[in-house]
């Protein structure tokens, strides 16, 4: 696929990823009896008082920072994707809330296919449940790959896991501020 074909596909997808998330806000909004909570609503400076929890919250935490996070997360997995040697991958993201860092590999799936003859395993955990309708549509993984989004802590994923056995990659999509 050549380059213009790449960037007109990405462009594509996450047009498609944000219409749908705007769509399911306003159908939501519309079913809100009270708005008022959202007023005051900061992402900023590590604020701890965020429920990420509510569906509005997730959906204009994701109309605000989406659209630039894939970018971010499709540059960093170029970059690695260049320096990593082996046939397969297991990615370990924390805090991957909807797994758009996933979307952001998946991008490069032309490059995917060619390096990881033998698969990707991406596990995502993330102590939110994310709402489903506002996690990527519009992507399938080949036979060759895995998705495992999980809703855990992780502490408890952890637990009785040696981890540096099963990832080679271990990604902090924006979460790394909220672990002590």
């Amino acid at each position: 696929m050549s380059l213009l074909m790449q960037q007109h596909f990405s462009q594509t997808y996450i047009e498609k990823y944000l219409n749908n998330i705007y769509n399911y806000v306003l159908d939501t909004i519309e079913d809100e009896e009270n708005l008022c909570n959202l007023l005051n609503l900061d992402y900023t400076n590590n604020n701890q008082n965020v429920d990420y929890s509510n569906i509005l919250t997730q959906g204009i935490y994701l109309l605000r920072y989406a659209y630039a996070y894939i970018f971010e997360y499709k540059l960093m997995y170029t970059e690695l994707l260049d320096m990593y040697e082996k046939n397969n991958i297991n990615i370990l993201s924390i805090g991957c809330g909807t797994c758009i860092d996933f979307d952001a590999l998946l991008l490069l799936k032309d490059k995917l296919n060619k390096r990881f003859t033998k698969g990707l395993t991406y596990t995502g955990i993330d102590p939110v449940c994310w709402n489903d309708n506002l996690k990527h549509k519009y992507f399938t993984t080949d036979k060759k790959s895995k998705l495992n989004c999980i809703q855990s802590n992780l502490e408890d994923y952890c637990n009785n896991k040696d981890i540096t056995k099963l990832i080679d990659v271990l990604v902090f999509p924006k979460s790394i501020s909220e672990i002590y």
